[in-house]
């Protein structure tokens, strides 16, 4: 048997690649499950070579400690069909048997001269994932048998690598909102979570009034990376207040301390005067003044108290917020109008 060198090469190359990244995640059970398709035989193959080579081939895959549904069980979950040409046809096939993967196996021979290819598919999106393939030259079935033990072994080195979580980065940013490039590509406004091959990767934080920012990400299989940009406001640009609740509450407590103590000054000035509406018979005295009076000394100067101190502290919101956004108190202050016994507001 003279197998190409080729097979053991990228056996070594598998297995050196995969180790670190098997230590990160181990496949769940149903991606450690792989269904056979109907072997393609194309040559001269009697039964007997045929009934050997699928049995070598679900044996070898099962020594390597991979779960195998049968071509027949696979056939069966089809309704007769066993092979597929199109990927919803995979996807079906491949939840039917509750195996994540699918294996398809061709064998041709021209002479005692044999090759094998061996096809993997994704039976998340039926796609190729993976394409192995060996020759043997001038061969007997035991020799064309090693072949087959050696490529499955091949076969289940790489459905472990592609078993594993891919590798995952969640991105935020400060302030929230800004769009987001990978590799130069736009995926979305953070925060967000992508998926990314791995490897070394540009990202990149873009918005409007702050400074671009980029940063190189190395992301590793199965593993989930967080990065967080805290953007820098543009020279000149005002950055948004977070939570600017200030002003508003700031208006409404200077209108309502303003109206209170209109209100309060009022029931100040009228307290003792008489109430005219009952100033009439019994309620005249031997002087002719009116016994009803009003008495609002105690509400006043308590609306006047309240008001004013509501008034007081929407003026400071209001001077506290124009001091941060860089305007000077006495601007402020003119625009309230306010001076001693004094209110008003401009416009």
């Amino acid at each position: 048997m003279r197998p190409r060198a080729g097979a053991t090469a990228l056996a070594a190359l598998l297995t050196a690649s995969a180790s670190p990244a098997l230590a990160l995640a181990a496949p769940s059970s149903t991606e450690q499950r792989a269904g056979l398709l109907p072997v393609q035989f194309e040559g001269d193959f009697n039964d007997a070579w045929r009934a050997r080579l699928l049995e070598e081939l679900e044996q070898s895959l099962t020594d390597t400690g991979l779960s195998v549904v049968d071509p027949q069980t696979v056939t069966e979950a089809s309704g007769g069909v066993g092979d597929c040409r199109n990927a919803k046809c995979f996807q079906f096939l491949s939840e039917s048997t509750d195996a994540r993967f699918l294996v398809r196996t061709k064998v041709e021979v021209a002479e005692r001269n044999y090759e094998l290819t061996l096809d993997i598919i994704d039976g998340r999106d039926g796609s190729l994932a993976a394409t192995s393939k060996e020759s043997c030259q001038l061969c007997g079935l035991a020799e064309v048998g090693e072949l087959v033990a050696k490529q499955a072994a091949v076969l289940r080195q790489k459905i472990d690598v592609l078993a594993l979580a891919p590798a995952v980065v969640t991105i935020t940013t400060e302030p929230t909102g800004a769009t987001i490039l990978i590799d130069g590509q736009t995926i979305g406004s953070a925060p967000l979570e992508h998926e990314l091959t791995p490897g070394s990767h540009r990202a990149r934080a873009r918005k409007d009034g702050y400074i671009e920012q980029t940063r190189t990400i190395e992301t590793v299989q199965g593993v989930r990376e967080q990065i967080t940009f805290e953007l820098v406001p543009m020279r000149g640009s005002k950055r948004p207040a977070r939570g600017d609740w200030k002003p508003p509450l700031g208006w409404s407590l200077v209108g309502v301390g303003g109206a209170g103590l209109a209100s309060g000054i009022t029931f100040l000035a009228i307290d003792e005067v008489p109430y005219r509406a009952r100033c009439s018979g019994s309620d005249i005295d031997a002087q002719g003044n009116c016994r009803q009076r009003y008495n609002t000394q105690t509400l006043g100067i308590a609306l006047t108290a309240t008001s004013a101190a509501l008034l007081a502290a929407g003026a400071t919101l209001l001077i506290v917020t124009r001091l941060r956004r860089g305007r000077c108190p006495d601007a402020m202050a003119r625009r309230l109008q306010l001076g001693p016994g004094t209110l008003g507001g401009r416009f």
